[in-house]
């Protein structure tokens, strides 16, 4: 009996080496990437990369700051929300 073919999904090199660098298994909550996924990433190290262009670690903590500043505005919209009964 044969079994069913497992589909392996590929992602852009670039999500999992940003994940993998901060360390945060939630940058990037929009792209459908598993938890499980991005928990792997987060815990592994940045892999060496042949690039034309050279990426500095600044990148990433900026896309950090960024998503944490998504997460804040989020919640602050939903409070504000709730007091004024919008």
């Amino acid at each position: 009996m044969m079994r069913p073919h497992r589909v392996r999904r590929s992602y852009d090199r670039r999500l999992r080496d940003a994940i993998a660098a901060t360390g945060n298994a939630d940058l990037f909550r929009d792209v459908a990437i598993p938890a499980s996924t991005r928990r792997t990433w987060a815990r592994g190290e940045v892999r060496p990369v042949v690039a034309s262009v050279d990426v500095e670690l600044e990148v990433y903590e900026l896309l950090e700051q960024v998503d944490n500043l998504r997460q804040r505005a989020r919640a602050q919209a939903a409070i504000i929300g709730y007091w004024c009964g919008c």
